[in-house]
């Protein structure tokens, strides 16, 4: 085995090397030296426990390092010590995932552990656990209503676009995570294009009054008042809540009204679906205003492949008032939901390591 002159040789009893006996090659490692025993030796503290290491090029002077695993021989693992990434490196990189900003993140690294105990892993439940949000948080029985109601209208033969309209007319103003999700699919889907053309309410309402006299209500008085009172009860009760901070979008794909989950921080907001073509996709949108940034996590290269085709599209529509400078980025998740628990994991590490010293 050729032997690297920044290499690190730890072994010792197996029950001192236990908490590292899943490390996969490339692994990073937060270690701490509590002990130097000559130019070469020194002791570890990983995680609470002690080992034993060589250093061939000598102990360095810093007492924090991280450490890259290169490769595993019987009860001897081999490290190699990794190249900058201080903690502050650490920070900045997992504040590209979330919409937290640096301070609040900072005070908020032990709900990482929660991210990583949940096992549910993506950038959505990332924020949502950040920010402390959990899965008892109260559903807006209105979207749920709403949903419901317009997935019946379509079974009974109305048309989709005119839904998709109600659906828009209903959140439009009111909720900025709507509006970028509107935008965002008016920019993949030819449809949602025709919404953004019809942008004078009266033409709006002029297309909803023309669906309740369609044909499928002209024997049914009564259901045709009970969507009108629905509807009526949905804008008006909605009208009191538009400060909601997580909730969930009404959207169409391909057959049906789906729900979109949201997240709101300041400018900043987490969209969280579910397509047709495209499969799972997380948005995070950081936005003020001479920036706006929208990063895609898709669950599959070639969703970033078909939604990286739109690019130019998407670019122009958020440029606004034609300086804001804008960046979109589009990221495979599970590759970077592995980034990040390496990133937390480093963190958590460090952060124990210092604790105890």
């Amino acid at each position: 085995m050729k032997i690297e002159r920044n290499q690190i040789r730890i072994s010792g009893q197996a029950q001192s090397l236990d908490s590292l006996r899943n490390l996969k090659e490339g692994s990073r490692l937060a270690v701490k030296i509590t002990e130097r025993l000559g130019q070469r030796q020194a002791v570890l503290d990983i995680g609470g426990s002690r080992v034993n290491a060589e250093f061939i090029q000598g102990v360095p002077k810093s007492g924090n390092l991280f450490l890259i695993l290169d490769n595993k021989t019987g009860g001897t693992l081999y490290f190699r010590i990794a190249d900058g990434y201080i903690e502050d490196d650490l920070m900045v990189e997992l504040s590209k995932s979330t919409i937290i900003n640096r301070n609040d993140l900072n005070k908020s690294i032990y709900k990482l552990r929660l991210f990583l105990k949940e096992g549910m892993y993506s950038i959505f439940m990332l924020n949502k656990t950040l920010l402390k949000y959990n899965d008892n948080f109260d559903k807006n029985k209105n979207v749920e209503k709403l949903l419901s109601l317009l997935n019946k209208l379509l079974s009974k033969g109305a048309d989709y676009k005119n839904l998709i309209l109600v659906a828009v007319l209903l959140n439009h103003g009111k909720n900025r995570a709507a509006d970028f999700l509107y935008l965002i699919l008016s920019r993949i889907f030819p449809d949602y294009k025709e919404i953004f053309k019809k942008d004078n309410i009266t033409k709006r309402i002029a297309d909803f009054i023309d669906l309740l006299n369609k044909s499928i209500f002209e024997n049914d008085k009564d259901d045709k008042l009970e969507v009108i009172r629905s509807l009526l009860e949905l804008t008006i009760s909605d009208s009191k809540n538009d400060d909601r901070r997580y909730g969930e979008i009404l959207f169409f794909d391909e057959h049906e009204f789906k729900l979109c989950r949201y997240i709101l921080n300041e400018n900043n907001i987490v969209l969280s679906l579910d397509l047709s073509y495209l499969g799972s996709i997380d948005i995070v949108i950081k936005h003020d205003k001479s920036f706006c940034s929208v990063v895609f996590y898709c669950e599959n290269d070639d969703s970033i492949a078909v939604l990286k085709s739109e690019s130019k599209l998407l670019e122009s529509a958020l440029d606004f008032d034609g300086k804001t400078k804008i960046h979109i980025g589009f990221l495979n998740n599970n590759k970077a939901v592995k980034k990040i628990i390496e990133i937390i994991s480093n963190i958590e590490l460090n952060n124990l390591i210092d604790a105890k010293a």
